[in-house]
């Protein structure tokens, strides 16, 4: 698939999408591209094409290996970098062989050393309305995004869109449910389910493969549209939604409870509030949050969710707390941890990620392992730089409060945050 921006009427501009190679050559011809710009966005390039660009144009690449033709053509190629490892690999290598102008998304000191190779480079800092518009449709390349907050805040349409991407998620569900209901089914004909948090339906689908006796409960009008659609073109109309706020809706009469509303660190998407059942089977039925102290290459002021990559541990990873569904959880909590240095280093952040249990074994985490989920980046707690040593003990303390904030002490430095 290739994408070409237009530049019209001033700052308004226009994606066209190409889905054929053969409508390339006439969707170029016919388009009336802005002469002083002439930026080309390209996610997939197609190296035989490249005569029908023009000279004055520039063209918009992810970091990555670029045909022979286009380094030598004059056409001025942007890349944009991230400050994942392969980024700054091919940084390396790129520099060898043609001159580099970089639209940098997430600066940080590796990066930093490579724009003393570079020509030209856009930043945050000075962006011009155009670039800023690049930049924004670019968002999707960006790996640092504010912690998600469903239970408060309608989430876009592409969120979800992003969730369903991660099959494997969405495979360890479906064969959680099937186990589920064929457990219910020893003692009820007919199991009655309920999805809390639906989005567009990924989790709906998977359990109607098993089950028809669904009911929604989603309370974002942004995606309710979509489900009554799915509900008549592919659950035969047959499945009950509910639109509204789910703290406000009765789970008692239902089987089996089904979210996917964990959030990185397990709990911080209020599911501990919002499913306060006793007597019946949740998906997830078990979820425990842990910590681990690390060094990120990537700093920012405030909590925020990156698909960590330049970083090392200087510990091992920690359990804080579990969840266990169904049953009596105590939403707040506070834990006092005696972390042992294995790696000698320095430690600027506290990586929070989950481990859960969905149904009879059936586990997904979003740590980097067999079980592992791409759609919860971890969190990461920003804390002051402090030097440590191969043996050395870190005291950690950390609190949650139902609310929903979250507090947390290094060397009886103290830190809070509360999530929207």
């Amino acid at each position: 698939m290739l994408k070409l921006l237009q530049s019209r009427d001033g700052d308004v501009l226009q994606v066209i999408t190409v889905d054929y190679i053969d409508d390339f050559d006439v969707t170029v011809a016919d388009l009336a591209v802005d002469k002083s710009y002439g930026f080309i966005m390209s996610l997939d390039l197609i190296a035989a094409k490249i005569s029908v660009f023009k000279s004055n144009w520039s063209i918009i690449l992810p970091l990555m290996d670029i045909p022979l033709n286009l380094k030598y053509s004059g056409i001025k190629v942007w890349f944009t970098v991230d400050d994942s490892y392969y980024s700054e690999f091919m940084a390396r290598k790129l520099i060898m062989e043609m001159p580099l102008n970089l639209i940098i998304l997430n600066l940080n000191p590796i990066l930093q050393v490579l724009l003393l190779n570079t020509n030209d480079v856009i930043t945050d800092l000075d962006l011009g309305p155009l670039e800023r518009q690049l930049r924004d449709l670019y968002r999707f390349h960006q790996y640092i995004t504010e912690p998600l907050n469903p239970s408060v805040e309608n989430l876009d349409l592409i969120v979800y869109e992003t969730f369903e991407k991660d099959k494997f998620k969405y495979d360890q569900y479906e064969e959680a449910i099937s186990l589920a209901i064929t457990d219910l089914k020893t003692t009820i004909k007919e199991p009655k389910i309920l999805v809390v948090g639906a989005g567009k339906g990924g989790l709906v689908h998977r359990a109607f493969k098993h089950c028809h006796d669904i009911t929604i409960v989603e309370k974002n009008l942004k995606v309710t549209p979509h489900l009554y659609d799915q509900n008549q073109t592919h659950w035969q109309g047959k499945v009950k939604i509910h639109v509204g706020d789910v703290r406000n809706f009765d789970c008692k009469p239902y089987d089996l409870v089904i979210s996917e509303m964990i959030g990185s660190f397990g709990c911080n998407e209020m599911f501990p509030e919002i499913i306060r059942l006793h007597n019946k089977i949740v998906i997830p039925s078990q979820v425990q949050s842990m910590i681990s102290l690390i060094n990120n290459a990537l700093e920012y002021d405030k909590p925020y969710l990156n698909n960590i990559k330049m970083y090392y541990a200087v510990a091992e990873s920690a359990k804080l707390w579990e969840f266990n569904y169904p049953g009596d959880n105590d939403t707040d909590k506070h834990v006092e941890l005696n972390m042992e240095v294995q790696v000698s280093g320095t430690v600027n952040s506290v990586m929070g990620v989950f481990e859960s249990d969905l149904y009879g074994g059936i586990s997904i985490t979003n740590v980097k392992s067999r079980n592992y989920c791409k759609s919860w980046f971890p969190i990461i707690f920003p804390i002051e730089p402090f030097d440590v040593k191969k043996g050395d003990h870190v005291r950690v303390e950390f609190w949650r409060f139902s609310g929903l904030t979250y507090r947390w002490k290094i060397n009886d430095k103290e830190y809070e945050y509360k999530v929207n």
